[in-house]
């Protein structure tokens, strides 16, 4: 009972990991493999553990191409989504010396923001169209940290319910 309680603790912390643009559902998977060996692969199969890895990797991929995604829709680009990506990162760094964890997410996503926008804005193509592929890129970046915050708790569900059995 004690390393279940361990367990669904590291699970957590992966989950708030997310926040900080940290790959928390690979933390998530960690935590129930390293349950699993200790127990023999008894109470966390396998199989559940490669149905972690597949929601895992499915939680980056939708990460890395959900906010790319949207911005395009909202007419950024090919420089604008590129800006996206690398303002997205310079903003959760520098939210993170700002204001450590919240900052982080709000950096994050106001950085992918000022990324579509400053160069849309450097391409000329005016304030409405800079400020919808902004748009696009803030949509698509917020809608990315909440599905994987979604993955990472059907995850931990899945374990805490496997612990049950």
């Amino acid at each position: 009972m004690l390393w279940q309680i361990v367990t669904v603790i590291f699970m957590l912390a992966g989950l708030v990991s997310i926040l900080i643009g940290i790959p928390g559902t690979f933390i998530i998977l960690g935590a129930a493999f390293v349950y699993s060996a200790c127990t023999h692969f008894e109470v966390v199969s396998i199989r559940l553990l490669a149905g972690l890895l597949s929601i895992a990797m499915t939680g980056e991929i939708i990460e890395a191409f959900l906010g790319l995604f949207v911005a395009r829709k909202f007419g950024a680009s090919r420089l604008a989504l590129f800006s996206t990506l690398v303002g997205g990162f310079a903003g959760a760094v520098i939210g993170s010396v700002v204001l450590p964890l919240i900052g982080t997410v709000i950096g994050a996503v106001a950085g992918a923001f000022l990324g579509a926008f400053i160069s849309e804005m450097a391409l000329k193509r005016g304030v409405e169209r800079s400020v919808s592929a902004g748009m696009g890129a803030f949509i698509g970046r917020t809608g990315a940290v909440f599905a994987k915050l979604f993955l990472g708790t059907i995850m931990i569900a899945l374990v805490v319910v496997s612990f049950c059995r």
